[in-house]
């Protein structure tokens, strides 16, 4: 997620670790041993009793885009049917 917006501006990442779960993430924050860059679903819960400050990212960077892939739409389950005929789904709809 920060690769390439930095990679864009020029400013390539250096990191001196790198955690592979967002626990592990939030753990090496309330050691003390850096920043982490996380979901703030995931931060805000936790960040009273731990004593973490959450600081959100509002540049356009940081904003994410989602979509929903599929192959074919006669063979999706009634539940999956329904969340792609959602409004917010067709609204946007491309075809590639």
């Amino acid at each position: 997620m920060l690769a390439r917006p930095a990679a864009i501006i020029g400013k390539p990442l250096s990191y001196r670790a790198a955690a592979s779960t967002f626990d592990a993430s939030l753990r090496c924050v309330r050691a003390n041993l850096g920043i982490a860059v996380v979901p703030r679903e995931v931060a805000e819960p936790v960040a009273p009793a731990d004593g973490l400050k959450v600081l959100p990212l509002i540049d356009r960077w940081a904003q994410r885009n989602f979509t929903l892939c599929f192959v074919d739409g006669k063979q999706l389950s009634p539940a999956a049917r329904l969340l792609v005929g959602h409004p917010a789904g067709r609204a946007s709809r491309r075809k590639s």
